[in-house]
């Protein structure tokens, strides 16, 4: 049977669109679970690259195949289009996706297309961005915000002035606005983190965003929200003091949550060691107790284990915990004999804190076996072995109690996050230790 030539080329630019879309989706799912290192990231970000440019060299006709679709409900088709569009610098053609997922309330398309932004929009593309933020609603607008207050320092007065027409608040808007430096924002959001109406997530991201925001009452605010939900605790650990580490113990004794865990592993006091020992067997939040127990100490202490495992947890061979699916497929863990976790057997841990007593001094704040400081705590964002529960926490905590003048994005590029990191490096060896002389600091400053 006769087949044209652009058949062809229109089977093989789909070919092109599903293998991006797969790769989209797995390096997400990896992303977020933190299940591969920067470097195996990058080799499937290379992979995504090499069909990309397929894609590109197919210019009108690629386009025509791709824009034929309607694959409203696979997260990968969107950024697939979304990517294209911006590689071959057509605004309209972005702007129209932004449209059609907008009119058909496309669930997947908004961290979709966001994240086509952050990996591939041209650089004279800030007018654009400004406007579209001006336009979309919500969703889309929480995460093209979040683009913006990563890549655009000039897009505070833009979302400033978008608030005031009445936005439904989102957790990616509201961290947009407290990343941005939306200081005209501070009254909403703390009207938000005071109300007892809506999901907790939201006043959490309030009160992280008013402390990005540097808002002089936030440490009473987090303390007050702390006595009320744990869930306010890992915000506490960022930008609490000495004094509400004991507050937190009483949470742990009185009402165990894992939040209340990582709260004292952020804060880092080695007061917090025994009573997180003793955590380690309740099954609620004995994973949450190991991990803040490691966050201190750095003691490195692994368990093998049988299961497939969960997060912050890798495979004892070290090799690919995930099977090569076909494209359109979902992720499906493989389901490996050994994998290994972080120890939760408390008989082991006392002996190892018993053993390295003398490697520490009460009343200074440790993150994995050393003194708290600028230039160690970017050293742990820079490690691949280190979860991405712990990489989020850990990013917030530059900007809120260091002051850092970048952000690390963790849904950037590789090549990206790793350049952020050398900057982010430089200015911490330019600061040195001075955050170890006195261990407990809120935004740059003695708290």
């Amino acid at each position: 049977m006769w087949v044209s030539v652009n058949s062809l080329r229109r089977g093989l630019y789909a070919e092109h669109h599903d293998e991006l879309g797969f790769l989209y989706r797995q390096i997400a799912h990896h992303r977020e679970e933190g299940t591969l290192s920067r470097e195996r990231l990058a080799e499937f970000e290379w992979r995504l690259v090499a069909h990309l440019d397929g894609l590109v060299l197919g210019a009108t006709l690629a386009w025509r195949e791709i824009g034929a679709r309607h694959d409203d409900d696979d997260a990968g088709h969107w950024y697939a289009a979304g990517l294209l569009a911006c590689v071959q610098r057509e605004d309209t053609r972005f702007a129209a996706l932004l449209q059609r997922a907008t009119h058909n309330a496309a669930e997947p398309a908004a961290p979709a297309l966001a994240d086509a932004l952050r990996h591939a929009m041209p650089s004279d593309w800030s007018g654009r961005l400004l406007g579209w933020l001006a336009e979309v609603p919500q969703p889309m607008l929480g995460w093209i915000a979040e683009v913006a207050s990563y890549q655009l320092p000039g897009c505070r007065q833009a979302l400033e002035r978008r608030l005031q027409t009445g936005v439904p608040p989102s957790v990616e808007w509201v961290r947009a606005l407290g990343r941005s430096g939306a200081v005209e924002a501070a009254p909403w959001l703390l009207d938000l983190a005071q109300s007892a109406a809506g999901p907790a997530e939201l006043r959490r991201a309030a009160l992280l965003a008013l402390a990005e925001l540097g808002a002089p009452q936030i440490l009473v605010l987090v303390r007050r929200a702390a006595s009320e939900s744990a869930l306010a605790h890992p915000v506490l650990g960022l930008v609490g003091a000495r004094q509400d580490v004991q507050v937190m113990l009483r949470s742990l004794e009185a009402a165990p949550a894992a939040e209340t865990a990582l709260g004292l592993g952020l804060l880092g006091d080695l007061s917090a060691a025994y009573p997180l020992v003793a955590a380690l067997r309740d099954e609620a939040i004995g994973a949450a107790a190991a991990a803040a127990l490691d966050w201190i100490t750095g003691a490195g202490l692994w368990d093998a284990v049988s299961g497939p495992g969960d997060d912050g947890e890798r495979a004892a061979d070290g090799s690919d915990r995930y099977q090569r699916l076909r494209p359109g497929a979902s992720v499906v863990p493989r389901t490996g004999p050994v994998v290994q976790q972080i120890s939760r057997d408390p008989t082991r841990w006392t002996r190892w804190l018993e053993e390295a007593a003398p490697r520490f001094r009460a009343g200074l704040r440790y993150r994995f076996g050393r003194v708290y400081s600028a230039p160690w705590l970017v050293q742990t964002l820079a490690d691949d072995a280190l979860s991405s529960g712990y990489r989020r926490w850990a990013g917030d905590e530059l900007s809120i109690r260091l002051a850092a003048p970048q952000r690390l994005d963790p849904r950037a590029s590789v090549a990206r996050q790793r350049s952020t990191l050398q900057q982010l490096g430089a200015w911490a060896t330019a600061l040195g230790e001075q955050y170890a002389a006195d261990s407990w600091m809120r935004a740059g400053l003695a708290s």
